[in-house]
Formats: C-alpha cells, structure tokens, sequence
C-alpha cells in the first residue's frame, strides 16, 4: 500500500484550529436573537450568523494549536482576575456600512476593559493587526458575510423598525472553537 507522505508542515496545519472569545447571553435573549437570525436567513438569504450562538465578541478569531487548548484556558484566567457578574443593555440595532446588521450594546466599560485585558495578555496567541486593533465596538451581529447589498437596505428596514431592548446580566465569557463549519462553545470561564 502506498502511503501519503505528510510533510511537519501540513502535520502542524492539520493541528491548528480557529478560536475566539465572546460573551454569551442565556436565554431568553439568545433564543431572541438567535430568532432573530433565522428571519435574517429566511428573509434577506443571509445565514453565516447561523454558525455560532448569539455573542458579544471580545478577542476576534486565531489560530492555535489543538494541543494548546490547555494553556490558552490557563492564560485567559489568568487575564481575568477577578470579574464580577454584571449587566449590559442591548438596544436596538445598528449597521456596520452595508453589509453587517446587528444587536447593538449600549457602551459599558467593563466590557472594553475586560476586551483591553485579554487582548493584552493574550498578544502572543494574536496576529499584531488583532492586537493594536482599537475599533472595539460590542455588538451581537444578526446579518453579515453574505447579506448581498441588494439585500441591505430591505434588511435594515426590517430590522431597524424593530423596538428590541432587554438589560442582561453576564455570569462568564467562552472559548469557542471552530469546527465543522460550526462554532462550538468548548469552555466556560465563570466571573
């Protein structure tokens, strides 16, 4: 039989996955939200949102090595310290130009500290754009990637005409990882 040979190189790639980090609200609001998703897909033929819960992203997709799952789990506590529980009010939604509709979040600034902070310690796991990026803007987005721009402006009808405000409280962040086309919630850090 004849094998393939597999160069360290495509071995290490095989290996690597994509992570990200976000804030993720229970229900009812990601039931909402995740609704909310559905008529974007049903409607204005956007579904990529449909591959992850409803999230506040707070470290942007990396990539990293499966077997440094472990240690990556070990700095992002190390990061947070000590946070406690608390609250974030959504408030309508918003647009990023003409392809990204979202949940908007009203500012809080214990989200963007804990964004500065594990973006801070966590420098060696990102790209450098990803880590002197500045345009920290929470929101939960509903439509993008593949919201066509013939699409845009009747998905922003819907949407904005949409009176949708709720306060949260938010009791942890996730680790999640990308796998089969899905982002999969693989660990929970509780504040």
């Amino acid at each position: 039989m004849d094998r393939k040979k597999v160069s360290p190189l495509n071995f290490k790639d095989q290996n690597q996955k994509l992570y990200f980090i976000a804030l993720v609200p229970g229900n009812p609001v990601q039931h909402e939200i995740m609704q909310f998703k559905e008529d974007a897909r049903n409607m204005f033929l956007s579904s990529r949102s449909l591959n992850s819960p409803a999230h506040i992203t707070i470290v942007p997709p990396f990539n990293l090595a499966l077997n440094d799952e472990g240690k990556l789990s070990a700095d992002i506590t190390a990061c947070l310290g000590k946070v406690e529980d608390f609250y974030i009010e959504l408030n309508g939604f918003g647009h990023f130009g003409q392809k990204v509709i979202f949940v908007d979040v009203a500012d809080n600034q214990l989200i963007t500290d804990i964004n500065k902070r594990l973006k801070k310690g966590l420098a060696s796991y990102l790209n450098s754009e990803q880590n002197h990026d500045n345009k920290f803007h929470p929101h939960i987005t509903v439509a993008f990637k593949d919201l066509m721009p013939e699409k845009f402006q009747m998905a922003w009808t819907y949407f904005s005409a949409i009176d949708y405000h709720r306060v949260i409280k938010l009791d942890s962040i996730v680790l999640l990882r990308h796998e089969n086309r899905m982002w999969k919630i693989i660990r929970s850090f509780k504040f």
